[in-house]
Protein backbone atom coordinates (compact mmCIF):
# COMPACT_ATOMS: atom_id res chain seq x y z
CA UNK A 1 0.00 0.00 0.00
CA UNK A 2 3.07 2.64 0.44
CA UNK A 3 4.45 1.97 -2.85
CA UNK A 4 0.89 3.05 -4.20
CA UNK A 5 0.34 6.19 -2.45
CA UNK A 6 -2.96 5.17 -1.91
CA UNK A 7 -4.74 3.75 0.89
CA UNK A 8 -6.85 0.52 -0.20
CA UNK A 9 -8.42 -2.74 1.53
CA UNK A 10 -7.38 -5.32 -0.84
CA UNK A 11 -10.52 -7.88 1.07
CA UNK A 12 -13.20 -5.53 0.89
CA UNK A 13 -16.36 -6.44 -0.76
CA UNK A 14 -15.47 -3.71 -3.41
CA UNK A 15 -12.03 -3.95 -4.32
CA UNK A 16 -12.81 -4.87 -7.80
CA UNK A 17 -10.80 -5.13 -11.10
CA UNK A 18 -12.75 -1.99 -11.75
CA UNK A 19 -11.04 -0.12 -8.76
CA UNK A 20 -7.96 -1.38 -9.53
CA UNK A 21 -7.89 0.52 -12.85
CA UNK A 22 -9.38 3.72 -11.29
CA UNK A 23 -6.36 3.85 -8.69
CA UNK A 24 -3.70 3.50 -11.43
CA UNK A 25 -2.27 0.21 -10.42
CA UNK A 26 -1.25 -1.21 -13.43
CA UNK A 27 1.30 1.02 -13.42
CA UNK A 28 3.22 -1.00 -10.70
CA UNK A 29 2.63 -4.30 -12.40
CA UNK A 30 6.14 -5.33 -12.18
CA UNK A 31 6.18 -4.46 -8.21
CA UNK A 32 2.58 -6.86 -7.80
CA UNK A 33 4.21 -9.29 -9.85
CA UNK A 34 7.21 -9.46 -8.05
CA UNK A 35 5.32 -9.70 -4.83
CA UNK A 36 2.84 -11.91 -6.44
CA UNK A 37 5.46 -14.50 -7.32
CA UNK A 38 7.45 -14.37 -4.01
CA UNK A 39 4.03 -15.34 -2.53
CA UNK A 40 4.05 -18.31 -4.56
CA UNK A 41 7.17 -19.68 -3.90
CA UNK A 42 6.76 -19.43 -0.14
CA UNK A 43 3.64 -21.02 -0.53
CA UNK A 44 5.36 -23.96 -2.13
CA UNK A 45 7.71 -24.04 0.77
CA UNK A 46 5.04 -24.31 3.07
CA UNK A 47 3.53 -26.77 1.59
CA UNK A 48 6.35 -29.01 1.27
CA UNK A 49 7.30 -28.29 4.95
CA UNK A 50 3.68 -29.29 5.73
CA UNK A 51 4.19 -32.27 3.19
CA UNK A 52 7.14 -33.74 4.95
CA UNK A 53 5.56 -33.41 8.46
CA UNK A 54 2.32 -35.04 7.50
CA UNK A 55 4.42 -37.94 6.32
CA UNK A 56 6.58 -38.67 9.29
CA UNK A 57 3.41 -38.28 11.42
CA UNK A 58 1.78 -40.85 9.07
CA UNK A 59 5.21 -43.01 8.70
CA UNK A 60 4.81 -46.52 10.69
CA UNK A 61 7.63 -47.75 12.19
CA UNK A 62 8.35 -51.54 12.25
CA UNK A 63 9.92 -52.41 15.40
CA UNK A 64 11.37 -55.63 16.65
CA UNK A 65 13.26 -57.40 19.36
CA UNK A 66 17.03 -57.59 19.01
CA UNK A 67 18.72 -60.84 20.54
CA UNK A 68 16.32 -60.89 23.35
CA UNK A 69 18.11 -58.14 25.75
CA UNK A 70 15.48 -55.44 26.14
CA UNK A 71 17.04 -54.29 22.50
CA UNK A 72 14.83 -53.58 19.71
CA UNK A 73 15.71 -52.53 15.61
CA UNK A 74 13.94 -51.23 13.16
CA UNK A 75 12.71 -54.48 11.08
CA UNK A 76 13.51 -52.58 7.84
CA UNK A 77 15.25 -49.58 6.89
CA UNK A 78 15.65 -49.30 3.17
CA UNK A 79 12.54 -47.81 2.70
CA UNK A 80 13.02 -45.08 5.97
CA UNK A 81 16.52 -44.18 4.69
CA UNK A 82 15.55 -43.63 1.05
CA UNK A 83 12.34 -40.78 2.47
CA UNK A 84 15.48 -39.53 4.68
CA UNK A 85 17.15 -39.09 1.48
CA UNK A 86 14.40 -37.44 -0.69
CA UNK A 87 13.29 -34.98 2.30
CA UNK A 88 16.64 -34.19 3.10
CA UNK A 89 17.33 -32.92 -0.90
CA UNK A 90 14.07 -31.30 -0.63
CA UNK A 91 14.65 -29.59 2.56
CA UNK A 92 18.19 -28.53 1.25
CA UNK A 93 16.47 -27.08 -2.60
CA UNK A 94 14.04 -24.86 0.17
CA UNK A 95 17.14 -24.03 2.18
CA UNK A 96 18.69 -22.72 -0.90
CA UNK A 97 15.76 -20.46 -1.57
CA UNK A 98 16.06 -16.97 -0.95
CA UNK A 99 12.30 -16.97 -0.01
CA UNK A 100 12.78 -19.58 3.06
CA UNK A 101 13.50 -16.39 5.46
CA UNK A 102 9.71 -16.94 6.30
CA UNK A 103 10.32 -20.22 7.50
CA UNK A 104 13.43 -20.26 9.23
CA UNK A 105 12.62 -20.49 12.29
Amino acid sequence: QNRMNRPFDHTADDFTLEKIIDFGFEQYADFINEISGAATKELAIEQGLENIAALWVTTELDIISYKDKGHYKLKSTEELFQILEDNQVQLGTMKASRFVKAFEK
